[in-house]
């Protein structure tokens, strides 16, 4: 995200005009605090890191916007001088587009949304290709055969992430199942909390989660009996795909990116990444069900 976002506004600069950039001003506006520990926190991250490393970048951002409320919020950062505005949520794609037509001026840069303007661009990361490795170590580890997902909106960011996380699991554990909860709200620590639990009691042993809190990882925390532990890629995993045959391409992968190893990317600890961890007592052992790959996945979607 750091890189991306410097990437983006000194190219913005430069198409402003801006070869020697002297008071742009970027503002943000976050769908959630800046305390989340998760898609906002990432997001002003990447902003602090973007107006320490480009000179005569100032930022402003205004947190939890609601949807409806984000024109308006358009409408005084343009008042206050912004130059580029990031809108950071799917939610805010409508009233962008229509900031983006009322002030042709001013550049906008919305997450995750599929609508665009000569002067709005959209951006998101692959976050898909994280979501599959996650649900590799999901599918390896569930000794019940019941993954859980507690997930944000249905919206088709989120669809294609929990489908690249049950292709996944389908790879080591075909017969298992993922078993999605929608909390419709991206920072709402109770629904978080409600769903994880729910999910635990259904008898999921391991949890994913697409949301903008640590919620879900504090619930399993404080299940009776329940550990939380970092998910080794070498020990407790790859011995388990390669006994599957799944093991080579996530291998190749990682050697390709090492940048998105386990430790960095589905450490269980990281909510900023959107997490996986085992909600459920663990022992040594291989983990998971039969290999090949003979049944379909079986995603199911619960309130």
């Amino acid at each position: 995200m750091r890189k991306w976002l410097i990437g983006t506004v000194t190219a913005l600069m430069l198409g402003l005009g801006m070869a020697q950039p002297t008071g742009l001003k970027a503002c943000f506006i976050y769908v959630g605090p800046i305390g989340d520990v998760g898609w906002t926190y990432a997001h002003d991250e990447a902003r602090r890191a973007a107006e320490k490393a480009i000179p005569g970048l100032t930022t402003q951002y205004v947190e939890s916007v609601k949807p409806a409320d984000t024109l308006a919020t358009v409408d005084r950062l343009v008042a206050g001088g912004c130059k580029v505005i990031f809108t950071t949520s799917f939610d805010f794609m409508d009233p962008t587009l229509e900031a983006a037509k009322k002030y042709p001026e001013i550049i906008f840069a919305h997450a995750s949304g599929f609508k665009r303007a000569p002067n709005m661009l959209t951006y998101m990361a692959d976050f898909y290709q994280i979501y599959y490795l996650n649900g590799l170590m999901a599918g390896a580890l569930t000794k019940s055969g019941k993954v859980g997902y507690v997930a944000a909106f249905p919206i088709p960011e989120l669809k294609r992430h929990i489908s690249a996380f049950a292709l996944g699991v389908r790879a080591v554990n075909p017969r298992a199942t993922v078993n999605v909860k929608w909390i419709n709200a991206w920072y709402d620590p109770v629904k978080a909390r409600e769903a994880a639990e729910a999910l635990m009691a259904e008898g999921n042993d391991i949890l994913a989660f697409t949301e903008d809190t640590a919620t879900v990882i504090q619930t399993a925390a404080r299940r009776r009996g329940a550990q939380l532990q970092p998910l080794q890629l070498d020990v407790q995993v790859r011995p388990r795909l390669r006994g599957l045959g799944a093991v080579g391409g996530l291998e190749r992968h990682l050697h390709r990116h090492p940048e998105e190893s386990a430790e960095r990317h589905l450490h269980p600890q990281e909510p900023a990444e959107r997490g996986l961890l085992v909600a459920g007592p663990r022992e040594g052992g291989d983990a998971g069900g039969p290999g090949g790959h003979a049944h379909q996945p079986q995603v199911r979607a619960g309130s």
